[in-house]
């Protein structure tokens, strides 16, 4: 999956200089396969970001979100659920790969405690994620492919 090109108009869309120099993750629906053709390009964006950067972008098919490598590994150390699975991708599944993050450990306690707060905080979203999975799952099942 690495490698596949950005189209440079997203980076000058968020005013980055260098676009080589930032880690691309894809998040969202099709990280989980549960993308439909309609279905827009997530995009974790990480990188050395200036304090006054926009921080988030929706253009077009793309939603960008867009971190400074602190936040994320903040982030991370917080449980956030969608940085720790980025932290935990090997660079040849990143979209774009151009500075390693270096050996952070990722905290059972403090993942659960992150997904106790968005149980708490988004119940109606965490349930129609939690049935999403479930269908996809039950899908993976009953095709006979392997997966």
């Amino acid at each position: 999956m690495a490698h596949t090109g950005l189209p440079a108009h997203l980076f000058k869309s968020l005013h980055l200089p260098n676009p080589e120099n930032y880690n691309v993750y894809l998040v969202g629906s099709r990280l989980w396969g549960t993308n439909t053709t309609t279905s827009d390009w997530d995009l974790l964006i990480v990188g050395n970001v200036p304090s006054n950067q926009l921080t988030s972008l929706h253009k077009a098919q793309y939603d960008i979100t867009l971190l400074d490598r602190q936040e994320f590994i903040a982030r991370v150390k917080e449980g956030s659920i969608i940085e720790v699975i980025c932290a935990l991708m090997r660079k040849e599944d990143m979209l774009q790969y151009a500075f390693d993050i270096g050996n952070l450990l990722v905290d059972s306690g403090a993942i659960k405690t992150w997904l106790d707060h968005v149980q708490i905080k988004h119940p109606k979203t965490f349930q129609k994620r939690l049935k999403q999975q479930k269908q996809h799952q039950e899908e993976i099942a009953g095709c006979g492919c392997a997966h």
